[in-house]
């Protein structure tokens, strides 16, 4: 069973003004990527346990850091640019780091909420919410 640290994680977010890809990782926190699935219930009358069919699947990923307004590589900017954006963004996550051959998620998402939180004895921070759109793909970084 193979144990990952979560220091060594990678993300990596596209902007939407050069859709370049930005390594958020410096600035980041936390990720959470997730998946969920509709069901459709399909008991009938006389039946004694419910019975389901698989719908759809969905995922979204939430990311927590560290507030930063560097132009063109600070989350801030990055994420700034996504609100209101109707286009989409990449998205790649390294859970065990970006070296060759560890595992990527990819998908392209869009931005759904972004938060800046300042607080009177802490850091300054900021949590993002992306829907994936379609599949998210599961693969192996070059």
């Amino acid at each position: 069973m193979a144990v990952v640290h979560g220091k060594d994680s990678v993300f990596k977010l596209e902007d939407s003004a050069g859709a370049t890809l930005r390594d958020l990782t410096a600035y980041v926190t936390d990720v959470t990527l997730s998946y969920e699935q509709d069901e459709a219930q399909t008991t009938t009358k006389g039946q004694t346990a419910e019975t389901y069919l698989q719908g759809h699947t969905r995922a979204k990923v939430e990311i927590t850091g560290r507030y930063d307004s560097t132009v063109t590589s600070g989350p801030d900017v990055v994420m700034s640019s996504l609100v209101g954006d109707t286009g989409t963004c990449l998205f790649e996550f390294g859970p065990e780091g970006g070296g060759s051959t560890k595992v990527k998620y990819s998908g392209e998402c869009f931005l759904t909420g972004y938060e800046i939180g300042s607080p009177l004895a802490g850091i300054v921070g900021f949590t993002g919410s992306l829907r994936v759109t379609g599949a998210v793909t599961r693969g192996t970084f070059p």
